[in-house]
């Protein structure tokens, strides 16, 4: 069997996780390509993994002997990659979310559509042993009817400015309680009500100098600035007013 062409379109954190993995596969793909608009990231990416070759323009991880193509680009942007790979003729697997708007995250799901190809979102928790158990437990009444979900999650803050971004990243709730709501529209059905709570742990000495502000968003522009950010609680809570 032929090995499956992979290439790369963003050699960021979360790409070194993927490429991690595929080079355990070696004898089932070719890593064909690296992308970055940092192009000493799309190198140093190539050069740790053995990739073919790297560039700075995503055509060059659209030609013929690419199979499947990785888009781990900023969530803004995602349908700048997907939608440009669906019509070269390219399986895509994206990152989660799947874009930072509806608009676009629509679009990419119309390039799937009329390429006829394979398009997967990083959707861990499908997979995740743990989280099927529950939702075989959930589903089979084992637990009894469930009323109310409650998902909390801690973190010191993320170390590229552009995730809490509104128009880049959008933020804890967009990029990580999308993992709630899928899991709890896996488990049950879709919510009747959710409401959200975004809240600082630990308060800092004095507010950062990238001016961020921990009730909304950052509005630093500078890489890294966020580590300063004190650690944040998000809570997500969904249920079902009718079984009260």
């Amino acid at each position: 069997m032929d090995k499956i062409g992979v290439s790369i379109i963003g050699c960021g954190g979360i790409a070194q996780v993927h490429l991690s993995a595929l080079v355990q596969m070696l004898d089932q793909v070719r890593l064909v390509a690296a992308v970055d608009i940092v192009p000493e990231k799309a190198r140093a990416a190539a050069e740790q993994y053995g990739i073919e070759r790297w560039s700075a323009s995503i055509d060059d991880a659209l030609g013929s002997d690419t199979d499947v193509v990785f888009v781990c680009t900023p969530t803004n942007t995602h349908h700048q990659c997907a939608v440009p790979a669906f019509n070269a003729g390219k399986h895509v697997f994206c990152e989660k979310p799947l874009d930072r708007t509806l608009v676009h995250a629509q679009e990419i799901l119309d390039a799937q559509k009329r390429s006829g190809k394979v398009g997967a979102v990083g959707f861990v928790r499908r997979y995740d042993q743990e989280w099927l158990l529950f939702r075989s437990l959930t589903q089979s009444g084992a637990i009894g009817r469930p009323v109310l979900w409650q998902d909390i999650a801690a973190s010191s803050g993320p170390a590229l400015h552009w995730f809490n971004l509104d128009e880049e990243g959008g933020g804890p709730f967009l990029d990580g309680a999308i993992h709630t709501i899928r899991s709890a529209r896996r488990a049950r059905s879709m919510p009747t009500a959710i409401r959200s709570v975004l809240k600082t742990a630990r308060s800092t000495p004095a507010r950062p100098a990238c001016g961020f502000n921990r009730a909304t968003s950052c509005s630093s522009g500078g890489p890294g600035a966020c580590r300063r950010v004190a650690p944040a609680l998000a809570s997500f809570n969904s249920w079902d007013p009718r079984a009260r």
